[in-house]
């Protein structure tokens, strides 16, 4: 992610990181998307906030994750 530079797929300019943060219940429906297990077998109740990076365009306001960017790379 942060080792070479990486390039919008819309309109081609380079991209920066941003961080974006999310506060999830653990009993939600959404919390089906996130993983509430703690190291030392242990798993976090409640409101968890997690954070995480993903690719930002400044020209175009797109935001891909670093999965996407992985996919859209590899099949060029």
């Amino acid at each position: 992610m942060f080792i070479r530079k990486h390039k919008c797929p819309n309109c081609s300019s380079i991209l920066k990181t941003k961080k974006v943060s999310k506060i999830v219940n653990s009993k939600s429906e959404e919390a089906k998307n996130f993983d509430f297990s703690f190291p030392c077998d242990g798993y976090l109740v409640g409101d968890v906030k997690f954070i995480w990076y993903v690719f930002h365009c400044d020209v175009c306001n797109a935001e891909i994750s670093k999965r996407e960017m992985k996919e859209l790379e590899s099949a060029q």
